[in-house]
C-alpha cells in the first residue's frame, strides 16, 4: 500500500512536470516534435504524440524557455530527458519478481557479444564506476576478409562516441578521414565528388574492434572473455539471478544481461519475453565482396558508388589499410536470371543462423567471373591489380519486429538488447554499426540517469533494471525507422 502511494504521488509529480514543459508550445512545434518522436504517430510514440496535440491546442500556458524545448526535443528522440518528462515510464513497477530477489545489491552485468557494440557498452559502464564482464564466442580478432566490412561513423556514431570522449580523440585518429562521396559512371568515366560536410570517420569492422578492444583491456572494471560463447539465458527462480549457459556446457550468474550477440541472437531467442516478437526478414538483394589492389592515383578519402547502364547492380568501393580496397557488388535478385551463377546460396536450418556456408560458387571461378562482368558492364572503371577474396552473401536480411508495442528489454528489466541483437538492417544506408553505438550509449545514459535518481555511486539491481526498461520503451520509436528505410532500399516493401 505504501509503495502505491509513493508511486501515486510520484506520478502526479510527473504529469505536471510534463504537462508544464509544453507550455508555449503551439500546435505547429507540437506536431513537428509529434513527427520527430513517432514517425505520424507509431508505435508508443502514438499515445505521446496525441497528449502533447491536446496541450498544444486548448490550453493558453505560460512560455517555456527555448533552451528547455531544446532539451524536450532531444528527450523526445530518445535521451536522458524522455525519463523525467514521459510519466508512463515513471509509472512502471518498481520491483518485479524477476529482480525482487537481487535489488538491494549492486547490479552484475555480463555482456554477451564482443563486438563494436558490446564493447563500447563495458567501457560506458566502466565510466559509470560499473563491473562488467564481455563474452565473445571468436577466440580472436579476425583478419580483414571477405566477409568483413567497412564502417563510415556518421554524426550518429559519432556522437555516441563522444559519450565516451577519452575514446574519441584515438579513434578519430585511428580512422580515416571520408569527405566525399564519389559517383562514377563506369561507361565514360565521368566522376562527381558529393561533399560530405562534417566527414565521417572510415574504418574495418575489425580495426574498429581492436581500438576498443584495447581501451577495455586496460580498465579494470572490464573483464573480456575470448572463446566463451552464449548458448542461452534462463532466470533462477530460486535466486533471482539469470544463468548464462556457454557453449562448453559451463555456467555464469548475473543480475543482469546485455545482449549485443548479433541477428541470430542466442539471448533474444531464448528468453520468452521476445520469443515470436521479431523475425529475421529477407529483400531481394544481395552482396558480392572482394578485395583488390588500389590504382595508381585513386582517392581515398571517400567512397566510390560505380554505376553502368544496367540497373541490376552498382559497385561501392572503399579504402581499406595499406593500398587495399573492398568492392562490394550489391545486386538485385534479378539478375540471376541473367548470370545464374551469382545467384545466392539457400541456406536452412542451423545454418542459417551464422555466415558460414553461403556460397556455393569456388573463389578461383567466382573471381574470373566477376572480372569479366566489371570489364563488360563497366569498361571505364579500372578494377585494378590483385583481385581476390571472392564471396557471394546470401540475401541481405534484417530483423523486423511485429505488433505496434516493441521494446528492447525483456519483462522486468532484466535483459536489454542493442546493436543487431535488437535492430539488425540491411546496409544500404550505411547506419547499422552507427545504431549500435548510439544504443550503447543510450543505455548507458539511462543507467547514469537511475544512479543520479537513487543519490548512488553505486548502480544497483533495481535501478539497473528501471534503466533497462527505460531504454527499451524509448528506444525502438528511434532506431525501428532507420531499419524500414534500410530495408526499403534495398527492395522491401512494407505490408498495407
Amino acid at each position: 500500500r505504501r509503495e502505491k502511494e509513493r508511486q501515486d504521488r510520484e506520478y502526479s509529480s510527473s504529469q505536471l512536470s510534463f504537462d508544464t514543459s509544453l507550455e508555449g508550445i503551439g500546435v505547429s512545434e507540437a506536431s513537428a516534435i509529434a513527427e520527430e518522436e513517432g514517425r505520424g504517430g507509431r508505435r508508443r510514440g502514438k499515445r505521446r504524440n496525441n497528449h502533447l496535440l491536446s496541450f498544444a491546442e486548448g490550453k493558453s500556458l505560460s512560455s517555456a524557455s527555448m533552451s528547455f524545448r531544446r532539451g524536450l526535443k532531444r528527450g523526445l528522440s530518445g535521451g536522458a530527458v524522455k525519463r523525467s518528462l514521459d510519466p508512463r515510464l515513471q509509472q512502471r513497477p518498481r520491483a518485479t519478481a524477476s529482480s525482487a530477489g537481487c535489488g538491494a545489491g549492486a547490479a552484475e552485468v555480463i555482456i554477451a557479444g564482443g563486438g563494436p557494440a558490446g564493447l563500447f557498452s563495458s567501457f560506458l559502464l566502466a565510466r559509470a564506476g560499473i563491473k562488467s564482464t564481455v563474452l565473445e564466442k571468436a577466440e580472436r580478432t579476425e583478419d580483414y576478409s571477405s566477409r568483413s566490412y567497412t564502417i563510415v561513423l556518421n554524426e550518429r556514431g559519432k556522437g555516441a562516441l563522444l559519450s565516451g570522449s577519452p575514446l574519441f580523440s584515438k579513434l578519430l585518429e585511428a580512422g580515416s578521414e571520408r569527405r566525399f562521396v564519389y559517383m562514377i559512371d563506369g561507361r565514360t568515366g565521368s566522376e562527381s565528388k558529393i561533399p560530405k560536410n562534417p566527414p565521417g570517420i572510415g574504418f574495418t569492422r575489425p580495426q574498429l574492434v581492436r581500438l576498443l578492444e584495447a581501451e577495455v583491456e586496460g580498465e579494470p572494471l572490464v573483464k573480456l572473455s575470448r572463446g566463451s560463447g552464449v548458448t542461452a539465458v534462463t532466470e533462477s527462480a530460486d535466486t533471482g539471478f539469470l544463468r548464462v549457459h556457454l557453449d562448453d556446457g559451463s555456467e555464469l550468474k548475473a543480475t543482469h544481461v546485455i545482449g549485443c550477440d548479433g541477428k541470430w541472437s542466442k539471448v533474444r531467442q531464448s528468453l520468452p519475453s521476445f520469443r515470436g516478437a521479431a523475425e529475421i526478414t529477407s529483400v531481394p538483394s544481395f552482396g558480392v565482396h572482394a578485395t583488390t589492389d588500389a590504382p595508381k592515383g585513386w582517392s581515398r578519402d571517400g567512397t566510390h558508388v560505380i554505376k553502368g547502364s544496367s540497373d541490376l547492380f552498382y559497385v561501392i568501393a572503399s579504402p581499406l589499410p595499406g593500398d587495399r580496397r573492398s568492392l562490394t557488388i550489391v545486386c538485385k535478385e534479378k539478375i540471376a536470371q541473367t548470370h545464374p551463377w551469382l545467384r545466392p546460396a539457400e541456406v536452412d536450418g542451423p545454418a542459417a543462423e551464422n555466415w558460414e556456408g553461403d556460397c556455393a560458387e569456388p573463389e578461383f571461378k567466382l573471381l574470373e567471373r566477376l572480372e569479366g562482368l566489371l570489364r563488360d558492364e563497366l569498361p571505364a572503371f579500372d578494377i585494378g591489380a590483385g583481385l581476390r577474396g571472392g564471396h557471394i552473401n546470401r540475401r541481405a536480411s534484417w530483423l523486423r519486429w511485429k505488433g505496434e508495442e516493441v521494446t528492447f528489454s525483456s519483462e522486468g528489466g532484466r535483459v536489454a538488447l542493442i546493436g543487431d541483437a535488437a535492430h539488425a538492417m540491411t546496409a544500404s544506408v550505411g547506419e547499422g554499426c552507427n545504431c549500435a553505438l548510439e544504443s550503447a550509449a543510450r543505455l548507458a545514459e539511462a543507467v547514469v540517469a537511475e544512479m543520479k535518481a537513487e543519490a548512488s555511486e553505486t548502480c544497483s539491481a533495481s535501478a539497473m533494471s528501471k534503466a533497462f526498461v527505460s531504454y527499451g520503451l524509448a528506444r525502438p520509436g528511434e532506431v525501428v525507422p532507420v531499419q524500414e528505410t534500410s530495408a526499403t532500399r534495398n527492395g522491401w516493401k512494407k505490408e498495407i
